[in-house]
């Protein structure tokens, strides 16, 4: 019965199998390890191994098998057999009688690595850096040139998060999500990226991410193939600028060229040597103008007289003009008539203090069309040097389509705006006469309540009442202040200067700030209700500034109105604004609520300033007036 099980086992074994005796006689094979030798089983028991499989002996099988025996010490190890072209892996196993032998064909196993070895090995040659991220995101693989690159070794990164290793930010912000969404897509992004070396040096880095789907316990991971091309965006950055002060210089030369050339035509008759000067010129100036004529702006020069000495196609095309109808002209026939006054004074003073600048900085611009058609535009204005004195070069661009998306901007800003306070008012207006009324109810059931039921109320009973009815008291103030704060009845009702005695008044029960107010003219009118509505607004948000942000005990209010605009002054005697944030537009102590402020400002055509005062912080808010009824006005149109 024994017998049978163990020869039951051994064939169900998967592994091969044999037991030799100390004459290297077979005494037991299983069919595995038969079929590894091209046998039966029958065929090698009672066997001399060496008889019936000669081309094992002097291998390394032969070896290992008689250390075992003679040593008396299990033995692992691996061979490979020529005549079956197969790896396979023994493990022996020696006792007083003779060795027992378990093996297991590996080939596949082995094939695996050999395959995982020249992967990596050619990795390894590449000369991009390459590095591959598991599904957790830690650092898998790292290839020598990954080493050069970062200044990482291997052994610093792997199983490390990505993040720790590949410091990056990118170089547009839409590119990260660009990134994730085509790997999501496609399994696949190849772009351009910053990148920092273990030094903290920034590099440009052009690269790709491969997906590699895992199985569904593993997940996904990456494979990244980056390349440096630093000096590559080098050298653009240089080609870029030395181009920039090419046009420069063909500008200059251009203009001075052209200014030559007019000389020489009217001097044609009584300097014949003149004409080979003119024709050398105007064939230099030709080439050069040929690059003028590429660049992609309305490109005008303009002597001290204000005349037209030099345009290019551009100009004809945005204008409308051929270039004959401009050269020597004044450069007031291309602005608006409105405007021709005002610019021949701020061009006379340009010449005065001639540098590169853009043309009326803060306002906004406006070019004539042949046609009689105005288009808003952006100038800007560069002083060349020319051996006639000095020139203005104005590069022109039609920005009609930036105002336009810029007007559209503003158009959903107001919306915003208006859809905010639209809110404010509605659920201001729903807790003062829906809450507040409620509220007023249980207040007057819990009176009555402890009228009629104290007298018969144990101590903790009427305790429990006389807290509910206090707590129902404060609640009911909290709620008339929240919805005061949401949209004040009384501004709708009693108009901008009585709500804004009426919010101080409660501001500084809150807060125990002192507010100074001084409304001029005392008898204020009332104003439009957008109008009205922001001035609370920023008062509002400014003493809320006051109190969290200044430390200041007291602020100061003033709100004044004349015929051409109202002008509102908020200060505090706090401790003010450093002077990086005096140079930032957005002050970061003042909190986001500034945001707000600006852009309800700018919605009705207003100006804003925050600056320090000594001591604390000043806001002042100029908002021009249409007229009388202080409807504001907006006026885009700035010379």
């Amino acid at each position: 019965m024994r017998d049978r099980l163990l020869k039951t086992v051994l064939r169900s074994l998967s592994d091969g199998f044999a037991v030799i005796d100390r004459e290297w006689r077979f005494t037991c094979a299983n069919q595995s390890l038969a079929k590894m030798a091209s046998k039966e089983p029958a065929e090698l028991v009672g066997k001399n191994v060496w008889e019936m499989l000669p081309q094992l002996a002097g291998t390394t099988f032969f070896t290992e098998l008689h250390r075992a025996l003679e040593q008396q010490t299990p033995s692992q190890f691996e061979s490979f057999s020529a005549p079956l072209n197969a790896w396979f892996e023994h493990r022996v196993y020696p006792s007083e009688d003779g060795l027992a032998i378990f093996s297991v064909d590996i080939t596949e196993r082995k094939q695996g690595e050999e395959l995982l070895r020249f992967q990596a090995n050619a990795l390894s040659q590449v000369t991009e850096a390459v590095f591959g991220l598991d599904s957790q995101h830690r650092v898998a693989y790292w290839n020598e040139a990954a080493e050069a690159l970062y200044g990482y070794s291997a052994a610093e990164v792997l199983g490390r998060p990505v993040e720790e290793v590949v410091r990056h930010r990118w170089i547009r912000p839409e590119d990260e999500a660009a990134c994730a969404d085509s790997l999501k897509t496609s399994g696949f992004w190849q772009g351009a990226v910053i990148h920092l070396k273990k030094a903290g040096e920034e590099i440009y880095i052009e690269g790709s991410v491969t997906r590699i789907e895992g199985a569904a316990e593993t997940g996904a991971s990456y494979l990244a193939i980056n390349r440096d091309i630093t000096q590559r965006r080098q050298a653009e950055n240089y080609l870029g600028q030395a181009r920039e002060e090419l046009e420069e210089r063909v500008l200059e030369r251009t203009a001075e060229l052209w200014e030559a050339n007019e000389e020489l035509r009217t001097e044609m008759a009584e300097r014949k040597r003149a004409e080979v000067v003119l024709q050398t010129t105007n064939e230099t100036l030709t080439k050069q103008a040929q690059l003028l004529e590429a660049a992609p702006d309305a490109m005008v020069a303009v002597n001290r007289e204000g005349k037209i000495v030099l345009v290019n196609a551009q100009v004809e095309k945005l204008f409308g003009y051929g270039r004959d109808e401009l050269l020597g002209q004044g450069v007031e026939r291309l602005v608006p008539t409105r405007f021709r006054g005002q610019h021949a004074v701020h061009r006379a003073g340009f010449f005065k203090h001639a540098q590169v600048r853009p043309m009326g900085a803060g306002l906004d611009l406006y070019a004539l069309r042949k046609d009689g058609t105005e288009f808003p535009a952006e100038i800007s204005l560069s002083p060349l040097e020319t051996g006639k004195g000095v020139l203005v070069c104005s590069a022109i661009r039609d920005i009609t389509e930036r105002k336009l998306a810029e007007q559209r901007v503003r158009e959903l800003s107001r919306r915003l705006l208006s859809a905010q306070d639209e809110e404010r008012r509605r659920l201001g207006r729903a807790l003062h006469e829906s809450t507040a009324q409620n509220l007023s109810a249980l207040s007057l059931n819990l009176a009555v309540l402890d009228q009629m039921a104290r007298p018969s109320l144990d101590d903790r009973a009427a305790q429990a009442l006389a807290e509910s009815l206090d707590l129902a008291s404060q609640v009911a103030r909290e709620l008339r202040t929240l919805s005061f704060l949401l949209h004040p009845p009384v501004l709708d009702e009693a108009g901008l200067a009585q709500v804004l005695r009426s919010y101080i008044s409660g501001f500084m029960q809150r807060t125990l700030v002192k507010v100074r107010l001084k409304v001029s003219p005392r008898e204020f009118e009332r104003l439009s209700p957008d109008f009205e509505t922001a001035i609370f607004r920023i008062v509002q948000e400014s003493l809320t500034n006051v109190h969290r942000h200044s430390g200041s005990k007291v602020a100061g209010i003033r709100l004044v109105k004349r015929s051409s605009a109202i002008t509102l002054h908020v200060w505090d005697e706090g401790k003010g604004l450093s002077q990086s944030q005096e140079r930032s537009d957005i002050p970061a102590s003042m909190g986001v609520g500034i945001l707000g402020m600006r852009e309800r400002v700018k919605q009705l055509g207003g100006s804003m300033e925050v600056r320090s005062r000594n001591p604390g912080t000043l806001i002042e808010v100029v908002l021009p007036l249409e007229d009388e009824k202080g409807y504001p006005a907006h006026n885009d149109q700035n010379p």
